[in-house]
């Protein structure tokens, strides 16, 4: 018996599934959408940067023709594997990938519950120490004397909320607390 008799024998469309898997976005297309539309209206300009860095340097060249419901958690053990001799990069690849689907459950474009990175053991990140260059430490002692002898003009923005130093605000949290009269002896 054929694929399609089988299929109709257990009660399903064969042209309904052919039209859905030939409707199903790619992973290039819904990583284009997910930038557009979430990360560029969500995020910090540097945070877009590095997605759409990982999205067309790792992910898209690796699983961007598979369709977004087709990706195992195979797949992207593997893509994270390939990737172990820069942990930092492999574990961002993660993060991307688990973001997209993440918006691509809520779009309604993969099942809620379907995230192949879900699960997934990231490497262990090595943390680097940086030190200043000797310039950068000319540039740093020079800002300081500026600083301390001339001063650095600073403008308060009392139009913002949040403004730290606008008159009338007042100063930490516990200022705003009456004053408490300690015991005597101390």
């Amino acid at each position: 018996m054929s694929d399609c008799c089988l299929e109709v024998a257990k009660g399903n469309d064969p042209a309904a599934l052919a039209r859905d898997q030939s409707r199903a976005v790619t992973i290039r297309d819904a990583a284009r959408e997910f930038l557009s539309e979430r990360v560029s209206v969500k995020r910090k300009p540097q945070t877009l940067a590095l997605y759409r860095y990982v999205e067309e340097q790792k992910i898209v060249p690796v699983l961007g023709r598979r369709k977004l419901g087709e990706v195992t958690r195979g797949d992207v053990a593997r893509l994270h594997h390939s990737m172990r001799a820069t942990p930092y990069m492999a574990n961002r690849v993660i993060a991307v990938l688990g973001a997209l689907y993440s918006w691509a459950g809520r779009r309604g474009l993969v099942p809620d519950d379907f995230n192949p990175t879900r699960r997934l053991e990231k490497f262990r990140e090595h943390h680097r120490e940086r030190f200043l260059s000797a310039e950068e430490f000319v540039r740093l002692g020079a800002a300081l004397r500026e600083a301390e002898t001339v001063g650095i003009p600073y403008e308060i923005d009392e139009t913002r909320p949040t403004a730290k130093h606008a008159p009338g605000r007042a100063r930490g949290g516990s200022s705003c607390r009456p004053a408490r009269s300690l015991p005597s002896g101390c």
